[in-house]
């Protein structure tokens, strides 16, 4: 079937003159253009005065202002100053580029120009602010100021003073019309029809609208049309037809198709069919509750985008240099992510006001972002109410073995675990503390529990077997109970070399390698690898270092390079998988590192940018930690005298557990980086305490 959109007509201060000599100067063109399309028009004109109410002087003056075609205009583009005088340029709009500031292309008979920017008739309100806005295939009257832009013809500021709306016959006979759960479950490129509710709007750069979340009784959906996001309000019900697709970044595809990411379930190629402009709740009756550790934690092979969950959650907001993070925290304060912004943060600038608060979230994963290391899901808030919370103390034994007691221990061990538990757990957020936490092993011949300088401990005899672990979480007279089972495995044989053995080994080769997980990488998701001999960087995935903790004896197989990509500089081993974990808790070795260099003789230089031998020592020395800088665009230097040595980070933020000792001079273990072929870079293994001289160990990836 065809089928024929209904055109909303508005009128405000009409010039009857101006809107007679409008459509008698433009008549043939538009003829012309009415000829060639099937459509319903109407048309709306405003004074294009901005101080004055139209009167019969004004309106007898703009009436004596012609048209002129957009060739005549290109001609009074003389220079860079926009012109003095406006004109009245009338053509039909063939795209816009930005629907903030409406900046658009129009066409007529003798060619086209772009207008920089567009308001409403009273040279105030910019585009986005209109009620009435004209879109693509839409003509429209601008009274503009003209000038050259990079020697090209432009509109400089076009005050929108007539719109005759175009609705194009839409030909829906190729879309099956279905809900939206339907919808997510059809095969990509699918032709669908649907109708719900506009739940929230999705902001680009500007910020500008992008895409819109549609809901109905069966399920949500994103939409991704910044036409539709620009012409329709929350709580709109419209009928759209589009196209099913799954989105990914082209930059994260490969990394998302190794670890079984399909991408974001959107609709695209969306036009709207019809809208009631009304303002209807979307539907909840569908929509599950469940916490953010299980929204977070489901498989990235579950496509949960789009769809909005029901949770209880903490907001938390983290100002940057340009921008803001605005995180969606579980009760625990820690398990959740950040929220996906495409505007620095502006976009959920809303959001302010429940900084800290507990609240009910609408929440929806949009996509996941996929790198290297796996894929993580990103939240998008659909709507937040902040009531008055209060966390009933009957629950807290459950919430403390949820999230802090369970899940401590791995179902076999291969090693002595030397395991610290969580005895205890108090919460600020949701006013508890002190709730106990004990375990009993069933078999103390296999796994035993040990209390140490006041640390519960989990240690093996390194006997073969199994026992059961029950834990017990005790609150206000109300406990909860677990029983998790382990078992101790003999180690496998496997046959490895030292580090200082792959060091040397040949590039691109696998390596099988022994050592101690000594300290966490920084901006990598790894570790560095000690024994003896060497001490060399090792990259992992996420999955890898949930199995993994400081201090243990380890083999890992990977592949071992000097160049990343197509950057020479770094040694290191790639991909690296745990084949064997002899667990433990040992201080790693520092018979290798170096003592006897100061920081200017280290090699820093220039012709160290492609020398991945700088790379493959550790260094034992001095130097003072100076930061500089806030937030996310802060630098972190290590200095001794007139030599000052950048740390490799994304920020400052990474390497805050040195914060206490900012400014002072500090003994450390160092390694030097050149993870981008741009130049040598330090990062910290570990610092003395000056006090003390206790080792304390970058941690970050363990944490």
């Amino acid at each position: 079937m065809k089928l024929k959109t209904i055109i909303k007509t508005i009128s405000t201060s009409c010039l009857v003159a101006l809107t007679a000599f409008s459509l008698t100067s433009c008549g043939e063109e538009k003829n012309s253009s009415n000829a060639s399309i099937s459509s319903t028009t109407s048309s709306s004109t405003t004074s294009p005065s901005s101080t004055t109410n139209s009167s019969s002087s004004s309106n007898s003056t703009s009436a004596t202002k012609e048209i002129i075609s957009i060739e005549e205009a290109k001609k009074l583009c003389t220079s860079t100053d926009a012109t003095v005088e406006r004109y009245y340029i009338h053509g039909t709009i063939e795209s816009i580029s930005s629907y903030q500031y409406g900046q658009m292309v129009i066409t007529d008979s003798t060619g086209s120009i772009e207008a920089y920017g567009t308001y409403g008739a009273d040279g105030v309100k910019r585009y986005n602010e209109l009620d009435d806005k004209p879109v693509v295939g839409d003509e429209v009257t601008l009274y503009a100021t003209l000038n050259l832009h990079n020697n090209t013809p432009q509109i400089k500021s076009g005050w929108i003073v007539e719109i005759v709306h175009h609705s194009t016959e839409i030909d829906d006979s190729k879309y099956e019309q279905m809900t939206v759960l339907a919808a997510r479950n059809a095969e990509s490129g699918k032709l669908v029809k649907t109708t719900g509710v506009v739940a929230a709007i999705t902001y680009a750069n500007g910020p500008t609208p992008n895409g819109i979340y549609l809901v109905d009784n069966t399920n949500s959906i994103y939409v991704y049309s910044a036409e539709i996001a620009n012409s329709v309000k929350v709580g709109n019900t419209i009928t759209i037809i589009g196209e099913k697709t799954y989105y990914i970044l082209d930059k994260e595809k490969e990394n998302a198709k190794k670890f079984g990411y399909e991408g974001c379930c959107q609709l695209q190629n969306a036009k709207i069919v019809s809208n009631d402009n009304g303002t209807t709740d979307y539907d909840k009756s569908w929509i599950t509750e469940k916490s953010v550790k299980e929204i977070y934690e489901t498989p990235i092979t579950t496509n949960i985008t789009t769809t909005i969950f029901k949770t209880t959650a903490i907001v938390k907001k983290v100002p940057g240099a340009s921008f803001v993070n605005y995180y969606i925290n579980d009760l625990d304060g820690t398990t959740g992510n950040y929220v996906y912004t495409q505007a620095n943060g502006k976009d959920f600038a809303w959001m302010d006001k429940y900084d800290g608060k507990v609240c009910e979230i609408y929440l929806s994963a949009l996509n996941a972002k996929s790198t290297t290391s796996g894929c993580k899901w990103r939240f998008v808030p659909i709507s937040i109410n902040d009531e008055e919370f209060v966390y009933p103390a009957e629950k807290v034994p459950t919430f403390v073995m949820d999230y802090y007691a369970k899940g401590q221990m791995f179902s076999e061990y291969t090693g002595d675990p030397v395991l610290s538990l969580i005895n205890s757990v108090s919460s600020d957020v949701l006013k508890f503390s002190d709730a106990k936490i004990t375990y009993t092993s069933s078999n103390e011949d296999i796994f035993y529990i040990a209390t140490e300088n006041n640390d519960t401990v989990l240690h093996a005899t390194k006997k073969v077997g199994y026992s059961d672990i029950t834990i017990t979480v005790s609150y206000d007279g109300k406990q909860a109970t677990y029983v998790e089972r382990i078992e101790y495995k003999e180690p496998a044989e496997v046959e490895s070399i030292t580090v200082k053995a792959a060091i040397d080994a040949t590039d691109n080769t696998t390596v099988v390698v022994k050592g101690i997980v000594a300290a966490s990488l920084v901006n990598k998701v790894g570790f560095y690898l000690v024994d003896e001999t060497a001490g060399i960087a090792v990259t992992t995935t996420n999955e890898q270092m949930e199995k993994l903790g400081l201090g243990q004896e380890v083999v890992v197989s990977g592949k071992k390079v000097t160049t990343i990509g197509s950057n020479p500089g770094q040694t290191a081993i790639l991909d690296a998988e745990v084949l064997v974990n002899y667990y433990g808790k040992q201080d790693y070795s520092t018979a290798s590192f170096i003592t006897d260099k100061a920081l200017s003789e280290l090699p820093l230089g220039e012709d160290n940018k492609t020398n991945p031998k700088t790379t493959e020592n550790i260094y034992t020395l001095s130097g003072t930690l100076l930061f500089e800088g806030d937030g996310f665009s802060s630098k972190l230097y290590v200095v001794v005298d007139d030599t000052k040595l950048l740390m490799y980070t994304s920020s400052a933020n990474q390497y805050n557990w040195l914060k206490d000792y900012e400014n002072q001079t500090v003994k450390m273990d160092l390694a030097l980086c050149n993870w981008n072929g741009q130049g040598v870079k330090g990062s910290i293994l570990a610092i003395y305490d000056p006090q003390t001289n206790t080792r304390i160990v970058n941690s970050l990836n363990f944490n």
